[in-house]
C-alpha cells in the first residue's frame, strides 16, 4: 500500500515567543508580595498591548486560565480582567497604565474572592444581571459606569462585604434587602433553618426568632410553613427596619417584629419552637480585626470574654417562652458546642445534642424543654 500522508501526524510547532512570557519570568523573579502583585496587574496590560484581536471577556477568561497553569498566587487577576473585558472605556480611565495604582489596588486584592464577586459588582455598576454580561461580553460600557466599578472594587479591597455595597444577599430561597445595620446572612445559618422545618414538619406552630437582624430566618421558616405564627424580635430599630422591609418585598407581612433584647419584649408568650443565631465571638477575639468583620454591626458579633453571654441569656430565660416539649435551637461557634450544650443541660433542658454543618463542625445545638 502507498503512503497514507494524510494520517501523518504534522510536528508540534514550537509556541512563539510573547510579552506574556517575559512577564511571567518576571512575576516568578518578584521577591516581594507587593511587587508581584503589581507584575500581576502589568502583565494583564501587556496582554492588551500585544493581544491580536480586541479583548473580550471570554478572551481574558482563557488568558486567565492560561496563566494560572504556569504561575501561583495569582489571587488579584479577576480585577484586571473585568476591565479587560472588552471595555475600551474602561482602559481609558489610566488605572492599567498605572503602574503604582496598580500596586496599591493589587495588595490585599484576593478578599474580591474571585470572578463570581466581580461579576457581580459589574453587574451591579452596570445595572444588568450577570447571565446579560456573559451573552454579550462585546458591549461597551459608558465612562460612568467605569468610574463607578473603579469605586465598587476600591470598597470591596478595603474589606467591605459585597453583601453591603450591592445592597443584597440571597439566603435560603429569598433575595434579602441587607444594610451596616444587620449582620450579612451566612450560608451557614441555612442550617439552622434546615433543622428547625425538620423539628416540625407538619402541623401549624409558634415559633419565634431571637436577633432576626435582616429577617433572614425567620423570614425563611414563614415562607416554607404558610400555617406557622412567627415572631422575631432584634433590639436595633435601624435593623427591624431592614427585616420590615425584605418582609414585604417578599410578601410575608404576617411576621411580626417586636423590638427588644431576645425574649424580653414577649411578655408570657410561649412558642413550640425558639431559635437563635446570636453574637458568640469573644470579645477579645483576633478575628474581630479583620476587615469585613468591622463593617458589620459589632453588637451582632461579640458577646463577652467567652462569647456566650447572650446564649446564656437566651438559655437562662427560654424556659418560661417555650410549651411542653417545645425545642431550642441555637447557633453557634465552631468550637462552643460542648459549652453550649453544658448551658442547656444545666437549665433543665432535654435531648440535647449538637449537629454538624456541611463542613463537619458542631455548629448547631438543640434541646427539648419538657
Amino acid at each position: 500500500m502507498g503512503d497514507d500522508k494524510s494520517k501523518q501526524v504534522p510536528a508540534e510547532q514550537p509556541r512563539q515567543h510573547s510579552a506574556v512570557d517575559e512577564f511571567l519570568r518576571d512575576l516568578a523573579a518578584a521577591p516581594a508580595p507587593a511587587r508581584r502583585a503589581g507584575q500581576r496587574g502589568r502583565l494583564i496590560f501587556a496582554m492588551d498591548a500585544t493581544a491580536s484581536r480586541e479583548p473580550t471577556w471570554d478572551r481574558a477568561i482563557h488568558i486567565q486560565s492560561e496563566m494560572f497553569s504556569e504561575t501561583e498566587a495569582l489571587g488579584g487577576l479577576d480585577v484586571q480582567l473585568a476591565y479587560y473585558r472588552g471595555f475600551g472605556e474602561f482602559k481609558a480611565t489610566g488605572w492599567l497604565s498605572d503602574s503604582d495604582a496598580l500596586l496599591r489596588h493589587m495588595t490585599g486584592v484576593s478578599c474580591l474572592g474571585g470572578r463570581t464577586q466581580i461579576g457581580r459588582l459589574l453587574a451591579h455598576a452596570l445595572g444588568a444581571s450577570r447571565a446579560r454580561l456573559k451573552s454579550h461580553p462585546e458591549d461597551a460600557a459608558p465612562p460612568a459606569v467605569a468610574a463607578q466599578f473603579d469605586a465598587l472594587v476600591a470598597r470591596r479591597t478595603r474589606g467591605e462585604p459585597l453583601a453591603y455595597i450591592t445592597g443584597r444577599r440571597d439566603f435560603w430561597t429569598l433575595h434579602l434587602q441587607v444594610s451596616p445595620a444587620v449582620l450579612v446572612p451566612r450560608p451557614e445559618t441555612e442550617g439552622l433553618v434546615e433543622r428547625a422545618l425538620a423539628l416540625f414538619p407538619h402541623g401549624a406552630i409558634a415559633a419565634a426568632d431571637l436577633g432576626t437582624g435582616s429577617g433572614a430566618i425567620a423570614l425563611a421558616l414563614a415562607s416554607e410553613r404558610p400555617a406557622w405564627q412567627v415572631t422575631a424580635t432584634d433590639v436595633s430599630e435601624p435593623a427591624l427596619a431592614v427585616a420590615r422591609a425584605n418582609a414585604r418585598a417578599l410578601g410575608l407581612e404576617r411576621v411580626k417584629f417586636v423590638a427588644g433584647s431576645w425574649l424580653e419584649p414577649l411578655r408570657e408568650r410561649r412558642f413550640h419552637l425558639i431559635v437563635s443565631n446570636p453574637p458568640y465571638i469573644a470579645s477579645g477575639d483576633p478575628a474581630l480585626a479583620r476587615p469585613a468583620l468591622q463593617h458589620e454591626p459589632a453588637m451582632a458579633l461579640a458577646s463577652g470574654a467567652e462569647g456566650l453571654d447572650a446564649i446564656r441569656v437566651i438559655a437562662h430565660d427560654a424556659p418560661a417562652h417555650l410549651e411542653h416539649g417545645g425545642w431550642l435551637l441555637l447557633e453557634h461557634g465552631a468550637t462552643q458546642a460542648d459549652s453550649v450544650a453544658r448551658e442547656l443541660v444545666v437549665r433543665g433542658f432535654r435531648h440535647v445534642r449538637s449537629l454538624r454543618d456541611l463542613a463537619g463542625h458542631e455548629r448547631l445545638t438543640e434541646g427539648q424543654w419538657t
